[in-house]
Formats: C-alpha cells, structure tokens, sequence
C-alpha cells in the first residue's frame, strides 16, 4: 500500500504545508511482532531539514474505537504532570485511519533516563505516581451496568487464562465475589492502555504522554500500574499500591491477576504468539506464581499479605 500521496494530499488540503514545500517522510513500525492486521505505521513528516509532525496510521479493523483515540487528546489536555502532543488532524483512506500530531522533538524515554542513571530509580516512581494520581482524579462513579459489563468482560479474559475445571473456577468465583465488595469503590477511568515507561517522554523541561492507540473506559486502572511493574525492571519489587494509591483496599493479589489476564488478552489480539511465545509463558508463570501465593478470606484482603506501604 501506499499512504503517502494521501497523507500528502491532506496536509495541502488542510493548510499544513503548501504545495511548493520540499517534504520528506521516515517511516517507522517499531520492534514488535505484531500480527499483520495490527501493524501500525508511523511517519515522521520533515520540512526541508526540520520534523514537523508525526502521522499515524491504524489499521481499518482495530479492535479499540477510533473516536476513543480522537477523546484522549481532549481528556487529557488538563493534566499538569504531562503534555499531550497537539493533535492537528484526522483522516481515513481505504487502507486504515490517520492520526496527525505536532512533533515532539529531541526526547528521551523515561524508561532509558532511568537505564542511563539520569534519573535515579526514586524520582522515576515520583513521575508514574504523580502521572497516575492525576488520571485518577478526572475518575467518575461507574454505573451499575457499567461495572456489570467490566465484571463480564474480565471474567472472560480470567476465563481463557484459567484451565477448566475447580481450580480455575475458585479464581472466577473469587474475581466475583471481590469485584462485588469493592464495587463501591472501584471508579471509570479513562486510560490510553499503555501509560509505561516508554511513553513518557521528556522534552527540554516537559514531559509528554505519548501513544493511545489502546484508548479505553475501564473499571480497573490499576492494570496499567501493574504493566509498569510487569514488563519495568527497575519497577519491580515495589506494589502497585506503593505508585497508586487509588487502589485503596482492593486485594492487591487480585489486582495483579486481573492486570496479567487484561495483558494477556491484549498481546494474544496483536501479537504473534509464534514470536513472542517466551512472553507468554513468563505472563502465564507469573499468573499462577501470584495466585500460588494470594491469600483472601471472604473476598476481603489478608492485610498481612499486603506489601509495604
């Protein structure tokens, strides 16, 4: 396929650049097997010698909404711990949905900032916690049908992660019976799916919030918490409690077992397994290594179990 002349034709269109400008286009897909249809383009747009924009392009079938990935622009344009590149416009052509932001220039990961000791390991928390508080308070109080369809949806994530039989059917019964003690506290939050590391970005004295191409409502934010801790080495070995404290008492043990389903659902719908066959195995491992290990009575958290705070 090719995009370009229609990303070209568009920014004309749109004023974004003239038609005498001397363009040129890098594209970029990333280090991940990803299966075919999920392969997502990415082109940095340069003006004469400067970048200028980036464009995405998302496939046709993408599993999560388009409108959702247009909303987080917007949603999240008030938090004050991270910027959100300015999203200058949106297109479809037959082969996927372009998504157009400002470049945002010499940056660096937060994820290598800490690998290179620019940033010590306490600070790097400091920045997920202050990231993660701030989404937390634009939650809103979830609906009882909105729960209800979280409760669906996750039982069947935990569902195709557990064998058949007792074992796997005392996991579901627990998931329901803690879901249906702290429903009154669980919050919708609004979450791109992938706020790690890797996508806060540092620019100059900014830092920027990048990538929402999984753009999502959920009932259990805490996932994303957990994904840093998952795949983040230098993460490892601090609760989820410990960077977000929005848990509250929600069973930390159950938390963990929701995130690892939610990734595992997600990675099986873009990634090739063939590939990637080591990730799912260490995920799986830690599943069962966290379940082994949890301790609930009643659907109630054994404090004892929790970690430091």
């Amino acid at each position: 396929m090719n995009l370009l002349p229609h990303l070209k034709q568009y920014l004309i269109e749109e004023r974004i650049v003239s038609p005498n400008d001397r363009l040129s286009f890098t594209l970029s897909i990333g280090d991940i097997n990803r299966k075919k249809s999920r392969i997502i383009r990415r082109y940095i747009v340069t003006k004469q010698t400067r970048p200028m924009l980036v464009a995405r392009v998302i496939p046709n079938d993408w599993m999560f909404p388009l409108d959702d990935i247009e909303k987080t622009y917007s949603k999240y344009s008030s938090l004050g711990s991270v910027k959100v590149p300015k999203l200058l416009g949106r297109f479809s052509t037959p082969d996927g949905t372009f998504f157009i932001e400002e470049f945002v220039g010499t940056v660096s990961s937060l994820e290598s900032l800490i690998r290179s000791k620019e940033i010590e390991v306490k600070q790097g928390i400091a920045i997920l916690k202050k990231v993660f508080s701030e989404i937390w308070s634009l939650a809103r109080v979830p609906s009882k049908e909105f729960i209800a369809e979280e409760k669906k949806r996750f039982r069947r994530y935990l569902s195709a992660f557990v064998p058949l039989g007792a074992e796997g059917e005392t996991v579901l019964e627990k998931f329901d019976n803690i879901i249906d003690t702290y429903s009154g506290s669980l919050k919708r939050v609004w979450s791109t799916g992938d706020i790690i590391d890797r996508n806060i970005l540092r620019s100059g004295s900014d830092w920027y919030l990048i990538d929402y191409e999984y753009s999502h409502d959920t009932l259990f934010f805490f996932k994303d918490v957990f994904r840093n801790i998952h795949f983040s080495p230098w993460t490892q070995g601090f609760s989820v409690r410990e960077i977000f404290p929005g848990i509250g008492e929600f069973p930390e043990e159950m938390a963990k077992l929701i995130s690892l389903a939610w990734d595992h659902h997600l990675q099986d719908k873009t990634i090739e397994r063939r590939a990637h066959r080591p990730t799912f195995e260490s995920m799986r491992e830690t599943f069962w290594h966290v379940l082994g290990g949890a301790t609930w009575h009643s659907g109630k958290p054994d404090r004892s179990q929790h970690p430091r705070q």
